[in-house]
């Protein structure tokens, strides 16, 4: 479980980040009229950690890792800032389409998107061996938005929904969904943004 202190503290990173715009920046290359966006991000660094359990609990273990992290959890005992959204990849078992039901004991990664500024060799080393960093290429990334809480059922069903509206437009998914929290936990969930975003190829979108 994460700690009252850990909570508060990240909820009030993650609030002014949002405030001042500390997210991934990405251009829409594609709005299509039924709330789905295209969008190109650039290439950027992460820190991630695998956990496990049912979805609540390897998300709150995996923030609790990394806030520890950017909180001065690392050798040189530096903060880093805090930046928007919480990104979870939920890792299934074989399945034959990109979002079913899931299991009790899966494995799900957690990342931090690192500020704008540091790069894989600059980022301070993680006392925690379970922290690993990944030098994400530009990509596209189709993406729905929606407000609510963060029931991971909720979740699913927007997977779902965006792959379905997707299909429609004769354009499919290249990989696995993404879960996005764009706000910390106090804020009421009729007002969070919360997205699933899942990756696209780039011949699929100008075909499409």
């Amino acid at each position: 479980m994460v700690t009252s202190a850990v909570c508060y503290s990240v909820a009030a990173r993650a609030a002014r980040a949002s405030d001042k715009g500390q997210s991934p920046k990405y251009t829409v290359v594609s709005p299509m009229t039924n709330g789905v966006e295209i969008r190109q991000y650039p290439s950027s660094v992460v820190a991630q950690v695998e956990v496990s359990g049912d979805e609540r609990e390897a998300l709150n273990e995996g923030f609790r890792i990394l806030a520890g992290y950017i909180f001065g959890k690392n050798i040189g005992r530096k903060s880093i800032d805090m930046t928007a959204p919480v990104v979870a990849h939920p890792e299934k078992i074989k399945m034959t389409t990109p979002v079913t039901s899931r299991s009790m004991d899966n494995t799900m990664t957690v990342s931090f998107f690192m500020p704008d500024g540091y790069s894989l060799s600059s980022l301070p080393e993680p006392q925690d061996s379970r922290i690993h960093f990944v030098q994400l290429p530009a990509r596209k990334l189709a993406a729905i938005r929606f407000s609510g809480s963060w029931n991971p059922v909720a979740f699913a069903k927007h997977a779902e929904e965006l792959v379905k509206r997707l299909r429609l437009s004769n354009l499919e998914p290249d990989g696995e969904p993404y879960y996005a929290y764009y706000n910390p936990p106090f804020t009421p969930p009729i007002l969070r943004r919360n997205e699933v975003l899942v990756p696209m190829s780039d011949e699929d979108v100008q075909s499409g």
